[in-house]
């Protein structure tokens, strides 16, 4: 170890400098000037142009106690030809011993926390902390040079570039509700961007270099809910929201923040994934994704259909609207245009029960038999599931609340993974409902809260890769070419699905370039996976004309709709158009099926 005080030593890459003010690192791409003595790190472009600097100050939380530093950092480092590893210790009201280490690559810089103790785990806190002696004390925030941050996860504003002085957040949780409606996505991945330009009128991306702030960990250890950007007038600070639910007995290293530069947020978005996986904290798993030509076939789902059935008139749950003589209605009506889609959703809510997923036998007295017919005339059927809900289920197998009351299903559980997979077996397999597949919904209602109960250890992200994992395992098991359709376009969730729906339609903003936004997240974060384009809502007849026009450039084309659209009427051209553009995306493609 030599301590940064030290002699200089002969530069490798990245280059390590000794200074008076400090100790400097400069990669190909960046800079960081360490200052141990204020303490923060200059963090600058390959240009000199100064991003940031960030507070060395941070910590691990626990219940009841705020991780505070007791004395300002020492530092070491350690190189080799590929690396620096930059050390810096402190003693923490907290913890036993906390280290926070910065890897210092050529065109990348790692940094975590190493910590000893017995705690449990509120908040992991990057680039702010608190801190006193005789000459400063209070709460110390990195100095935010950058004017605009990129959020990939679509939010209902759709203001993806928002001012740095804007907080916001990267989850798996969310509902329609005030503060909590960023469910599009869950999660996205877990990387925002920072630009020096002010962020500008919608769909503009400021010019100029972006660094990126990503969060990477093995997907078995993110045990957090979401990832949250704090942001305020010139200061800032990242930080990874455990709740509560992780218990450290003995050592625990925290994820890592990825820092890097790129010249645009959806290049490093895809840059964030390479490095993630370039260090070992993502794997990447190569599987035969979209080899199977049936998953390209455009799709009909069921769900806005049910709801133009219902028209202007309320008084029926639009769920009443799923049952086998509704779903013949809309292939009548789709048939007698000449629309064949080749695959067909059965949507919410074809089950008894949520938890079960067992037909309701009055509205389907032979869902088999009906999905028997499609395939007869060459059609797929996926079958929707609503993530997480408890109708149906045992109270032992659910996250409760302390008095008892489920909340969710508990994908930590053992026993209701075995009563899933036995589910997703059925739905499947020959002799159950020969279901080709599911599209899984509502996976942003994965529990969260300190005083929550569950039966295993995963909590948060993790807890959601596991009940995904169990559904797409057994259904490859049950039927190799089942096409799992999920809205998780996170890096770390590509082992668990086939297909990213762009998710429901925002109708207070402008369709098209939301849906783009959305697209190009996907195809920089999971390259290897199709497209779902949705449908549904839309504010009116007009807008859904043209986002027809714009789908087949995003991915597989899905239509929601039979014979009207925001209840006006469809026209025959627009028929004549879905028709159009099946075909020639059919022919693209190679689909014969339907070529007629």
């Amino acid at each position: 170890m030599k301590r940064f005080e030290d002699e200089p030593i002969i530069p490798i890459s990245p280059e390590i400098v000794s200074l008076p003010e400090g100790l400097r690192a400069k990669g190909e791409t960046y800079e960081l000037l360490f200052d141990t003595a204020r303490p923060y790190v200059r963090m600058s472009d390959k240009k000199g142009n100064l991003y940031a600097e960030l507070s060395l100050f941070g910590g691990i939380d626990a219940v009841g106690a705020q991780d505070e530093a007791l004395e300002l950092p020492t530092m070491t480092y350690e190189q080799d030809t590929n690396e620096t590893r930059i050390r810096l210790s402190n003693a923490s009201t907290v913890w036993d011993k906390k280290d926070q280490v910065w890897v210092c690559r050529s065109d990348s810089v790692e940094v975590y926390y190493e910590v000893e103790g017995e705690e449990r785990i509120i908040n992991c806190t990057y680039f702010a902390g608190n801190f006193a002696d005789e000459t400063m004390s209070g709460r110390f925030n990195s100095r935010s040079l950058f004017k605009s941050v990129f959020n990939p996860e679509p939010s209902r504003s759709a203001h993806r570039i928002h001012s740095a002085a804007q907080p916001s957040a990267i989850n798996v949780t969310g509902i329609s509700r005030p503060g909590m409606d960023d469910w599009i996505f869950t999660p996205a991945p877990y990387c925002f961007g920072m630009n020096l330009q002010p962020a500008q009128q919608k769909g503009k991306t400021p010019d100029g270099q972006w660094l990126m702030m990503g969060i990477a960990a093995p997907v078995d250890q993110q045990h957090f809910t979401g990832v949250h950007y704090d942001g305020t007038d010139r200061s800032f600070s990242l930080r990874v929201n455990y709740e509560g639910q992780t218990k450290v007995d003995g050592s625990f290293r925290s994820p890592s923040v990825l820092l890097h530069f790129a010249d645009d947020p959806y290049e490093g978005l895809a840059d964030y994934t390479r490095y993630a996986t370039e260090q070992g904290l993502l794997t990447v798993v190569t599987k035969q994704k979209a080899n199977f030509d049936w998953w390209k076939e455009p799709l009909f789902c069921g769900w806005g259909a049910q709801c133009e059935s219902g028209g202007n008139d309320r008084s029926r749950p639009i769920e009443d609207f799923a049952t086998q003589a509704t779903y013949d209605i809309f292939m009548g009506k789709l048939a007698t245009h000449n629309l064949h889609p080749g695959t067909i959703t059965i949507d919410d809510k074809w089950q008894k029960t949520y938890g079960e997923n067992l037909a309701d036998t009055d509205k389907w007295p032979d869902l088999a038999g009906w999905i028997d017919r499609r395939h007869k005339v060459g059609q797929k059927v996926l079958l929707w599931i609503k993530s997480w809900d408890t109708e149906g289920l045992p109270v032992e197998e659910c996250v409760t609340t302390r008095s008892g009351k489920p909340v969710t299903c508990d994908p930590s559980n053992p026993q209701y993974l075995e009563r899933l997979r036995q589910q997703v077996d059925n739905m499947l397999r020959a002799d159950g409902y020969n279901a080709d597949g599911f599209k899984i919904d509502f996976t942003a209602r994965t529990p969260s809260g300190e005083s929550l109960q569950r039966h295993g250890k995963e909590w948060g992200t993790s807890l959601l890769h596991r009940y995904l994992q169990t559904i797409y395992d057994q259904a490859k098991q049950t039927k190799p070419d089942s096409l799992i359709v999920t809205h998780t376009p996170s890096p770390y969730f590509g082992d668990v699905t086939d297909m990213i729906r762009l998710n429901d339609v925002h109708c207070s903003q402008p369709v098209n370039g939301q849906m783009e936004h959305r697209a190009k997240v996907v195809q920089a974060a999971c390259p290897e996976l199709l497209i779902d384009t949705d449908n549904w809502p839309m504010p009116n007849i007009e807008t859904w004309r043209k986002y027809l026009r714009l789908q087949p450039s995003l991915g597989v084309m899905a239509l929601y709709f039979t014979d009207s659209v925001a209840g006006k009427p469809m026209e025959k051209h627009d028929y004549d158009t879905v028709r159009r553009k099946w075909k020639k995306w059919r022919m693209q493609h190679g689909l014969t099926t339907f070529l007629r």
